[in-house]
């Protein structure tokens, strides 16, 4: 298509699959391109394969590992840029996010996370 811009990817590590597959329909709906994974393992072999996540939006505790871990292991290796978003959500109060990533409490509002993300897309473009 002439003149047509790529749609932005986001990237959801969530382990339930009710709350993933609900971000899925909810972020494809809106006109995002979605990519899934349910661990920290297959979140870094998807960040391999695909170089253009323009917004990680990750659970914060998942079976063997947690999203910080992922956090920091997908930016040590590269796989998200300095100035790639990052959101992690959490049911936990006391979870600690890595530097610049935005934590959100669970639940989350489906309007109120679509906001959240069109905000800080618009702010890395």
């Amino acid at each position: 298509m002439t003149g047509s811009r790529r749609r932005q990817t986001i990237l959801i590590v969530e382990d339930d699959d009710d709350s993933r597959e609900l971000m899925d329909a909810y972020f494809e709906d809106a006109g995002y391109h979605v990519l899934c994974a349910t661990s920290a393992e297959e979140a870094l072999h998807v960040l391999g394969a695909e170089r253009d996540v323009d917004l990680l939006l990750t659970d914060y505790n998942f079976p063997g590992s947690n999203g910080g871990s992922l956090i920091r292991s997908a930016r040590g290796l590269g796989l998200v840029k300095a100035d790639t978003p990052v959101l992690m959500c959490t049911a936990h109060c006391y979870a600690h996010p890595p530097p610049n990533v935005t934590l959100l409490h669970k639940p989350i509002d489906p309007y109120v996370l679509l906001g959240i993300v069109e905000k800080a897309l618009a702010g890395a473009a």
